[in-house]
């Protein structure tokens, strides 16, 4: 991209790929945890310890819209902490993960809530059309409509493993499959699903901890980090 976003305590840094140049710095009043961009890369956003979430234009660093404050669902503080973020491919719709497992679903510029989830979400994802939204937590992965509205599907296995703690779940960059990591007693889990059929195809097994995958370019390959201090890239993969 043309673009990257570095976070550190109080503000964002946005440069320029070409040169690292810095283009800009985005406040917040306290650390910033999260960035990310939207598909078209013409807009990002970033979320603070404070509760806030903002969205940027990439091209001029100007705020779009306002400024979102993630209440805690308890009541207490002024704000929920934000776990993580992620925007749509033209970025007019931002979705936030609180600490507390909550889904917030905001238009941009308008600033308006479209929609939540309340219970046990700990990631989102838009799909790469932004006409979906990947949504995990201990329960599984689920498909849903890009307003939360309406659930589409659940990826499911043939037989529940109640000690499998889903941590990540991703779309290939093509958005035909899914990728879902998990861990079941130390050891680590990483499925892949085709998103169509909602079929699982693939399972990769790790007796370490994996913290992160990512798909390449393609969506061929995927790379993975975890405990032991290896980034490791599997051979081709292909769902049939």
């Amino acid at each position: 991209g043309r673009h990257f976003v570095t976070t550190s305590d109080r503000e964002a840094q946005l440069y320029a790929t070409e040169g690292l140049r810095l283009l800009g710095r985005m406040e917040h009043g306290r650390p910033v945890w999260s960035a990310a961009f939207s598909g078209d890369s013409r807009r990002f956003a970033t979320a603070s310890s404070d509760g806030y979430a903002r969205v940027w234009d990439t091209e001029t660093g100007d705020a779009v819209g306002d400024a979102l404050l993630h209440q805690r669902a308890d009541g207490l503080g002024s704000g929920d902490q934000i776990a993580s973020i992620d925007l749509d491919r033209t970025g007019s719709h931002l979705v936030v993960i609180t600490l507390q497992n909550e889904a917030w679903l905001w238009e941009i510029p308008s600033s308006k809530q479209i929609g939540e989830r309340k219970l046990g979400v700990k990631t989102a994802k838009f799909s790469p059309d932004g006409q979906r939204l990947l949504l995990s937590g201990n329960s599984g992965a689920e498909l849903w409509d890009s307003e939360l509205k309406q659930r589409i599907a659940g990826f499911e296995r043939e037989t529940w493993q109640p000690k499998l703690v889903l941590h990540q779940a991703i779309f290939s960059p093509d958005g035909n499959k899914v990728l879902t990591l998990g861990y079941d007693d130390g050891a680590t889990e990483i499925e892949l699903w085709d998103a169509a059929t909602y079929q699982r195809r693939i399972v990769i097994r790790d007796p370490s901890r994996v913290h992160w995958v990512v798909f390449n370019g393609d969506g061929s390959r995927l790379a993975t980090a975890g405990d032991d201090d290896q980034a490791r890239e599997t051979d081709e993969i292909e769902v049939v």
